[in-house]
């Protein structure tokens, strides 16, 4: 059983040939699968690793202690954006997608440009949300000497 997914694609590239991003897929028995792709949905590689029993509860824990949050985050988040990353989580059976999603800070933005913080108030909190998860489970992979970044994948000892 999948409990968590992560993946960064580009929203555009040349068809066979530009860097097609990357995923992450952890499952219930601790095997995480790191795939690299060609643009256009294309495996490029492929790795497994293993992770602890202890980290694969402890991300349960975070899912399920967030699971009415998101329960009510839309599939489909949108910030305004139009290019760049395309960003996917699955969080057990949810799937959530958003381009170039980060942390925002909802006060800064509304002090700065107001018009854009009353038509995306939602999707920021939202996003916010959904980078606070991925944020704590990123800190248990950390401890396993994984290091998952929205934009990056790596496996060593320090980084």
């Amino acid at each position: 059983m999948i409990i968590f997914v992560y993946m960064n694609f580009p929203s555009c590239g040349w068809e066979d040939y530009d860097d097609g991003g990357f995923s992450c897929v952890i499952n219930s028995e601790g095997l995480l699968e790191y795939k690299t792709y060609i643009f256009s949905n294309k495996e490029k590689s492929c790795k497994t690793y293993y992770i602890s029993k202890n980290t694969v509860n402890n991300i349960k824990k975070i899912i399920l202690k967030n699971q009415k949050i998101i329960d009510r985050i839309p599939e489909n988040l949108d910030n305004g954006s139009c290019d760049g990353n395309l960003n996917e989580f699955v969080f057990y059976n949810k799937r959530i997608s958003a381009l170039n999603i980060q942390h925002v800070n909802a006060n800064l933005i509304k002090v700065l440009n107001f018009k854009y913080y009353v038509e995306y108030r939602n999707n920021i909190r939202n996003e916010n949300n959904v980078m606070k998860i991925f944020d704590k489970i990123c800190g248990l992979l950390k401890q396993e000497n994984i290091f998952l970044g929205l934009n990056s994948f790596s496996v060593g000892l320090s980084r």
